[in-house]
């Protein structure tokens, strides 16, 4: 180690810094992924069931979603042209066709979506 030490003061003409060696990891309690404090959530703004979603939540879902993934979604409003009842009749295949390089997050998004508002309309449905 001393060895390395000086021969990099010896390439460079001045001592490494004292954190040289110290791996650059972030504390266990840091998030992985930190909230933008000055950008409103877009999912929050959508109904919590995609069935009753217009056509805009489905490019503002969209919009989140490439923003979340960073994945690469042009002109999102062409690529899908429907509602969220349409977009329940699509399979896995039909959102790869639309989206090559992530369609299968948009598929595995929309139907974890739509299973908890299933499940949370049949918890409502067996109260009553």
């Amino acid at each position: 180690m001393m060895q390395t030490d000086s021969m990099t003061q010896e390439v460079w003409g001045r001592p490494p810094p004292a954190d040289w060696a110290a791996p650059r990891v972030p504390p266990a309690h840091a998030p992985l992924n930190p909230p933008r404090a000055n950008m409103p959530r877009q999912s929050e703004n959508l109904p919590k069931d995609p069935r009753m979603w217009s056509r805009e939540h489905v490019v503002m879902w969209l919009r989140h979603m490439a923003s979340r993934h960073q994945m690469q979604i042009n002109a999102p409003h062409l690529r899908f042209p429907m509602n969220g009842k349409a977009l329940c009749l699509m399979n896995v295949d039909m959102f790869l066709q639309r989206v090559p390089v992530g369609g299968k997050t948009l598929y595995k998004d929309f139907q974890l979506r739509l299973s908890r508002a299933m499940y949370l309309q049949a918890q409502t449905a067996s109260k009553c």
